[in-house]
This record gives C-alpha cells, structure tokens and sequence, in this order.
C-alpha cells in the first residue's frame, strides 16, 4: 500500500513466507518541484513564444555562447553571443527546443523555448 500524505510518501508492504504480515512501512519526502532559476548565474529569454528571433537577457553573469538542442537531443544552433543578444532562429522549425547557455568557464543554464 501506498499513499501521499501532505510532502510525505508512505509506503507499506505486506506478506512473507507462509502469508506472514511484514510490518515494514518507508517514509519520504516527495520532491516538489525544480526550479529553473535555482543557479546563482540567472538569465533570461524573450519573447517566448519565439518568432525568428530570441533575446537572451543576463541578470549576474556574461552569457559568451548559447546551444539550441532539439527535444531528440540533436544541437541545431551553437554559436556565440552576439553583442546585441539577438539570435536569429529563422531557419528553425517550429516546436520546442533547449537553450544552453555558458560562460567562458561552464554552462549557466538551460531554459525552455517555443518557437513558433
């Protein structure tokens, strides 16, 4: 048996040998939730959904390169970052895609993008 009781999952199980009740019960927390800003290294895209273009806006960090990935894992853009934040995404199908971006020493973050 199994069941939710407030953030706590409990979870109990039954019979051994010769139909003998096992009183074994777990108890955990359930995670919540993820959140996508959780890095101290925060940044920004809009307009979402996205036309032909993006805008990567950085709050505490200097964003040098982005990578657009395809929900099959496939990267369909890695370039730079242009000094006026633009990406142009023209070319792409519409759907959702994962952005990464990076600094000179390790990736920022990963956000979610709809391009229409």
């Amino acid at each position: 048996m199994a069941c939710l009781a407030g953030d706590r999952f409990i979870f109990t199980c039954g019979l051994g040998e010769g139909d003998v009740r096992l009183n074994e019960t777990w108890m955990m927390d359930v995670p919540l939730g993820i959140s996508e800003n959780s890095s101290e290294l925060q940044f920004g895209i809009y307009p979402q959904p996205a036309g032909d273009y993006l805008v990567v806006e950085s709050k505490n960090v200097i964003l040098q390169r982005i990578t657009l990935i395809d929900p099959a894992g496939r990267v369909v853009l890695d370039e730079t970052l242009p000094p006026d934040n633009h990406i142009c995404i023209a070319g792409l199908d519409a759907g959702i895609y994962f952005l990464q971006a990076w600094t000179v020493e390790k990736i920022a973050g990963i956000k979610k993008i709809i391009k229409e």
